[in-house]
């Protein structure tokens, strides 16, 4: 028989589970969290705070979003923003870089280039084609486009004829040959002039005098002589440095009068002691600003005589430097290929473009249009 102790032990368990079912049961406030939460994923499709266990707390993102706020800007990389060429060399570079279709005149015309004319062009040729349409407009354009840079080419192929004028290659070359020879002159001389100096041997040596025929060396002795009148004028007279430029004319001893007047004038003739010497003796007998004066009125009268004998060296010079020039009128063969290769396609591409013009208006009028043909070339 149970006991009351028994029985109370047999319905303990069932009212723990009653308990226990009682306190599992969830609040309205914890109802009302998960119905927001779950609200919170179907409308924002963002991971929730109260949703996911996972995520930060309330607190935890609004400290975040204060500490992001916090940051200055300055702190933070700044992309540059594409805003295309800034300079005014820029722009004009890139200024043509959006033209696809042609159809504005400032992609015919360059720089210096009058648009006036173009226009009066342009004008011309709807006058003798008047368009009707976007297709024959076009048509007119290019005519007038093309015509343009036909006249470019003509005068692209005048001013390869001026220049070869003013620089052409045999001019060029005459000159180059001139001062390659003059520079082998004056380094074979300043070499003899060297080793005489060195060995004490009194050879004569000719100096630049020798070698007039030669164009270069002829304006160097003319120089010379200038260079030598500007030093006595300035500072009167200087042996060493005088009589270099002297023996660099004539040549080293070889007999000339310029180097004889020179002697006279620094030594006032004491060292002459021949019967002629006498004569110029008195007449160099004199103060040494006088004597200067003297061999500048000499050296001259020198300059002025050498300078008469260059002049037919010089006109024979201009004369070749014409005939050369007008030989230059017909081009040479690379200058010439390249100006005819573009020219002969711009032929073409008139030749076609009028064609399409005059077929397609042909058509809107109703008139007959001949025959295209096509020639095929096969080799």
């Amino acid at each position: 028989m149970a006991t009351e102790s028994d029985m109370m032990n047999e319905a303990k368990p069932a009212d723990v589970l009653e308990e226990f079912a009682k306190d599992s049961r969830p609040s309205n406030a914890n109802v009302d969290l998960e119905v927001q939460a779950e609200e919170g994923r179907q409308t924002n499709g963002e991971p929730n705070p109260l949703a996911d266990p996972e995520s930060k707390g309330i607190g935890e993102i609004s400290a975040a979003q204060g500490l992001q706020s916090s940051i200055p800007e300055a702190s933070t990389p700044r992309r540059r923003k594409g805003g295309g060429s800034r300079t005014s060399l820029g722009k004009k570079r890139s200024r043509l870089n959006a033209i696809k279709h042609g159809l504005s005149a400032k992609t015919v015309l360059l720089e210096g280039e009058s648009s006036e004319e173009f226009n009066a062009l342009l004008e011309g040729f709807r006058r003798d084609f008047p368009p009707l349409g976007m297709v024959e407009e076009v048509l007119v354009y290019n005519l007038a486009a093309l015509q343009w840079r036909r006249r470019r080419v003509w005068r692209a192929e005048q001013a390869e004829i001026q220049l070869g004028k003013m620089y052409h290659s045999l001019t060029a070359k005459r000159e180059k040959q001139d001062r390659e020879e003059a520079l082998l002159i004056e380094t074979s001389m300043d070499a003899q002039f060297a080793e005489a100096a060195h060995n004490r041997r009194q050879l004569p040596i000719p100096g630049l005098m020798a070698h007039w025929e030669n164009p270069v060396i002829r304006a160097n002795i003319l120089e010379l002589f200038a260079t030598l009148y500007q030093a006595v004028s300035i500072r009167i007279f200087y042996p060493d440095r005088d009589l270099e430029i002297i023996n660099r004319i004539f040549g080293l001893f070889v007999p000339c009068e310029c180097r004889i007047i020179y002697n006279l004038c620094i030594t006032s003739g004491r060292m002459i002691k021949d019967d002629k010497a006498e004569c110029l003796l008195k007449e160099f007998d004199l103060p040494l600003l006088e004597r200067r004066d003297k061999f500048l009125d000499y050296l001259k009268e020198l300059t002025k005589h050498y300078k008469s004998l260059a002049e037919p060296f010089d006109d024979y010079s201009a004369a070749q430097e014409s005939l050369e020039s007008e030989a230059a009128v017909v081009l040479e063969p690379g200058r010439l290929d390249r100006i005819l290769r573009y020219s002969a396609s711009l032929e073409r591409d008139f030749d076609r473009t009028l064609t399409q013009l005059d077929r397609l208006q042909r058509m809107r009028k109703g008139q007959p249009v001949p025959p295209t043909l096509n020639v095929n070339l096969s080799t």
